[in-house]
C-alpha cells in the first residue's frame, strides 16, 4: 500500500532525513530497473537512457539547495519536502521565491510522470488516474517509494 513503510523501512528513512539525493537516486533506479518507460516530454528512458530524467531530478536538487542557501542569508529556514508544496516566504527576494517555487513544480512533476509512466509500462490498472494524481500531490515520497517498491520486485523476479 501507499502509507506501508515498514516494506522498506531504509527507504523511508531516507527519503524523510535525506530526500533530495534519495529523489535522484530513486528516479534512477526506477527508470533503469524498468527497462522503458515512456515519459512525457522527456521520451523513452531505460537502462543507460535515464540521463534527461535523471537531469531534471538534479535539477529539482540544485534549485532547492541554491534556494535554500539564499533564503538563509535572509534567515529564513527552508525545506523542500514532498510534504511541502509551497515553500514562498515574504520578506525573501522575488527570484529566491521563483527558484524555490520552481522546484517545488517540478518535483510534483516529475514524480507524476514517473508514476504514471510506471503504471502504464507494467499495466497497473488497480487505481483510477484520479487517486493516482492524489497520491502524488499529497505526498509525492510515498508515491515514489511506492512505485519504487513496485519496479524492485519487477526487477528481482527477472
Amino acid at each position: 500500500g501507499l502509507f506501508s513503510f515498514l516494506e522498506d523501512p531504509l527507504g523511508c528513512a531516507l527519503a524523510t532525513f535525506c530526500f533530495e539525493p534519495w529523489f535522484v537516486w530513486r528516479i534512477w533506479t526506477i527508470t533503469e530497473r524498468s527497462r522503458w518507460l515512456n515519459v512525457p516530454l522527456l521520451g523513452r528512458a531505460g537502462p543507460g537512457n535515464s540521463a534527461k530524467v535523471v537531469g531534471v531530478a538534479i535539477l529539482i536538487w540544485a534549485l532547492s539547495l541554491v534556494g535554500g542557501a539564499w533564503a538563509a542569508q535572509y534567515g529564513q529556514t527552508i525545506v523542500i519536502s514532498p510534504l511541502h508544496h509551497s515553500p514562498r516566504h515574504s520578506g525573501l527576494p522575488w527570484y529566491v521565491n521563483l527558484m524555490l517555487d520552481a522546484a517545488c513544480i517540478l518535483l510534483l512533476g516529475l514524480s507524476m510522470v514517473i508514476y504514471f509512466a510506471v503504471k502504464e509500462r507494467f499495466r497497473i490498472h488497480t487505481e483510477s488516474d484520479i487517486i493516482s494524481f492524489a497520491k502524488v500531490l499529497c505526498c509525492a515520497c510515498c508515491a515514489m517509494l511506492q512505485i519504487g517498491r513496485h519496479v524492485d520486485d519487477y526487477h528481482i523476479d527477472l
